[in-house]
């Protein structure tokens, strides 16, 4: 998951010739959602004290945004 979020902003300056502000901005609701899914997981863990299908859960959805993430072209729908 770190890999793809260090290589994305490069990807969106190279393939879609977008320049640093605007690759920046157009993170900025994925780190949105990485910030509310973070503060709702260590919610959960501290009330239920169930840890272990978090990471498992996390997995599968990080497997599916990469997947969705190698459909990108550099005519991409988000405005690049």
């Amino acid at each position: 998951m770190f890999g793809a979020l260090a290589y994305l902003p490069t990807y969106l300056q190279m393939a879609t010739g977008a320049n640093a502000t605007k690759a920046g901005f157009l993170m900025i609701p994925m780190m949105a959602g990485l910030l509310v899914t973070s503060v709702v997981s260590g919610l959960l863990v501290s009330r239920t004290g169930h840890y272990k299908r978090l990471p498992i859960a996390a997995t599968l959805l990080v497997a599916v945004w990469l997947v969705l993430v190698s459909t990108m072209t550099p005519a991409c729908p988000c405005g690049c």
